[in-house]
């Protein structure tokens, strides 16, 4: 069973885009719950039905890995169009991945390639978008084994 949508009545000077973020869902999903034949204009005083966000939340995975593994680092729940940047912070420095435009769908991954010369600890990992999307997870590297 799906959640029931959000009632949501169009005030002076809303846009599709406005209540969208302001919701944190996709126009697409909007025009398409409403049926709307334009993303283009609402009216003022308009009823929208508004679908749900999904719950945000980031992940890596393993939580727990040796120098040298990949991680994939996904975040659920984004807004769709929103640009989302993976920040890493660890002991001796950060690291900003690349920018990613989240799809229609709310989810966006990345992996982060460790190096064998890189730092065994915890990593902290935030996911940082344009629209104001903010979520942090955490990571741990072991140490190599004694040679």
């Amino acid at each position: 069973m799906s959640e029931q949508p959000i009632v949501f009545r169009v005030q002076r000077g809303d846009t599709l885009t406005v209540i969208a973020r302001r919701f944190r869902v996709g126009v697409a999903a909007i025009v398409a719950r409403n049926h709307l034949a334009s993303a283009d204009r609402v009216a003022v005083g308009e009823t929208l039905l508004i679908p749900r966000a999904a719950a945000l939340a980031l992940a890596v995975d393993p939580p727990l890995g040796a120098l040298g593994q990949a991680f994939r680092i996904t975040l659920r729940g984004a807004i769709p169009s929103e640009t989302i940047t993976f920040h890493l912070a660890f002991v001796w420095g950060t690291y900003d991945g690349a920018p990613h435009v989240v799809p229609a769908d709310g989810v966006v991954s990345a992996t982060y390639q460790t190096a064998v010369g890189d730092h065994p600890g915890v990593y902290s990992v935030t996911a940082v978008g344009s629209l104001g999307t903010r979520a942090r997870a955490y990571f741990g590297v072991d140490p190599p084994p004694p040679s």
